[in-house]
């Protein structure tokens, strides 16, 4: 079996030598940082082991949340690669990659074919909210409870490939699917704490720690955390769907999702979480209303996220 970091990590590598060769190209970067003033609960967030349902809790009002950048090197005019990095102090390792991966696409052909491909660590192609940088939404500043879970332990790990027909009359039509490794500890978090609203998703090698009060119940010493993004029985996991769009009209997606994982396969630190789930996705164009406004919404059915049900020592 090879593990997740390890894979995440020689990917990073080789995005870092290339971009090195391709510094007589085109190379751009762009990013931002974060500082807010937050009223938040007094609960505990659960990113510190407490219950709550947000990114911050207890007293304090002014928070450096983050400071992120995104690294291109066009190596041509259909060939990118790209690089996020995420700087955070909740993160332990404070410097963590959310993507790294190969871009590839072409331009549509004379019957409006054209192809697109990624290879690397990136976030699966499901939202149609968060489509920013870093796992953002450009629409608000918290996501919705579906695209924070996405964000927190959804990451692709392999080759996503994309075919898109140009119709004209009837719109745009697109097939894509994936082949992943490295996420089979995906759907822990979610059974352990539940949904929750933030806008912070899983840096590539954090590990994430879980509710205390969970841990209490199966009798085990808080503090606890898991990985997301590590390979653990040595199977492919995959991702294929379909999306329709139409400027003026809209756009709908559906796509299935399944990490193949064995419930009954673990590490040392982490176990193995079969998930699978189907996603649907509607978006409108701005509603006629005294303000600016678009629909967007999604859903994500979860027929089954199964684990070994024991915690390891």
């Amino acid at each position: 079996m090879f593990r997740g970091l390890s894979a995440a990590g020689l990917m990073l590598a080789l995005f870092c030598a290339s971009a090195s060769v391709a510094q007589a190209l085109d190379f751009s970067w762009h990013g931002y940082g974060d500082i807010r003033l937050v009223a938040a609960p007094k609960e505990t967030s659960w990113l510190y082991g407490g219950l709550s349902k947000f990114r911050y809790g207890g007293s304090d009002v002014l928070h450096v949340a983050e400071g992120l950048v995104q690294a291109t090197a066009t190596l041509d005019d259909n060939v990118s690669l790209i690089g996020v990095l995420r700087a955070e102090p909740v993160d332990r390792n404070v410097i963590n990659p959310l993507e790294a991966y190969l871009s590839w696409h072409t331009a549509a052909d004379d019957k409006g074919l054209s192809w697109s491909a990624k290879a690397g660590a990136f976030f699966p192609t499901i939202s149609l909210e968060n489509d920013d940088l870093g796992w953002a939404s450009p629409y608000t500043l918290t996501p919705s409870a579906i695209n924070t879970w996405i964000g927190e332990e959804l990451r692709t790990i392999g080759g996503e490939g994309t075919l898109r027909w140009n119709s004209q009359d009837a719109g745009t039509f697109s097939v894509v699917g994936a082949l992943l490794c490295c996420n089979d500890p995906a759907g822990i978090l979610l059974a352990d704490r539940g949904w929750v609203m933030d806008d912070r998703p899983t840096g590539l090698f954090e590990r994430l720690r879980l509710p205390d009060a969970s841990i209490k119940i199966f009798r085990q010493v808080p503090p606890q955390r898991t990985g997301e993004f590590d390979e653990i029985d040595g199977s492919m996991g995959w991702y294929a769907g379909l999306t329709w769009s139409m400027a003026g009209v809209g756009k709908i997606s559906v796509l299935r999702y399944d990490n193949d994982a064995d419930p009954a396969a673990h590490t040392a630190r982490d176990t193995s979480w079969d998930t699978r789930f189907w996603s649907a996705g509607l978006r409108v164009p701005e509603l006629k209303l005294p303000f600016p406004a678009r629909l967007r919404a999604c859903a994500v059915l979860l027929p089954r996220a199964a684990a070994w049900p024991s915690l390891l020592p």
